[in-house]
């Protein structure tokens, strides 16, 4: 009877903490995939999410997200270094900055449009890097190195084969 009781109390307590934080969602056209680039443990791991815009299928999103215990960033910049050629674009819109919860509570997000013809150039790369200019300098992870995909590079690609 108490273990019953115990499970009842971990189930709902799990339940009410997904049910009270909503996240800001897009539109159903507009389901984007979302992935991490690739990592060490310590490092900020930027979160990269792609979706084609819904009024123009010529311009595909790519969302940035910085979550840290500790600071904002002012996502200034984003480079894609494929193959060691650099492609950079630089957001229109300001950082959104807000406060997620109480174990990471700062999140930095914003957003680049980018042509079609973008994820063009994955199809044969040996090597994409990812750089993020922000106000407390540049974060620069791998996206695709030495066969080894992350989880953004292979969400990207599902975003390309998909179009």
């Amino acid at each position: 009877m108490i273990k019953a009781i115990g499970l009842l109390a971990v189930f709902s307590s799990l339940l009410c903490g997904c049910a009270s934080a909503p996240e800001k969602t897009q539109d159903a056209d507009q389901l984007a995939t979302a992935g991490l680039l690739l990592c060490k443990a310590n490092e900020q791991c930027p979160i990269m999410a792609a979706s084609w815009r819904s009024n123009d299928k010529s311009q595909l999103r790519i969302d940035v997200r910085l979550n840290s215990s500790y600071l904002y960033y002012d996502i200034k910049k984003i480079t894609f270094i494929i193959d060691g050629k650099p492609l950079s674009y630089t957001p229109t819109q300001p950082t959104e900055l807000q406060s997620i919860s109480r174990l990471t509570p700062k999140r930095s997000s914003n957003h680049i449009i980018v042509p079609n013809s973008f994820l063009a150039s994955f199809k044969n790369a040996k090597r994409i890097d990812v750089q993020i200019h922000t106000d407390h300098g540049i974060i620069k992870r791998a996206m695709y190195i030495d066969g080894k995909a992350s989880s953004a590079y292979q969400n990207f690609i599902n975003v390309y084969n998909a179009s």
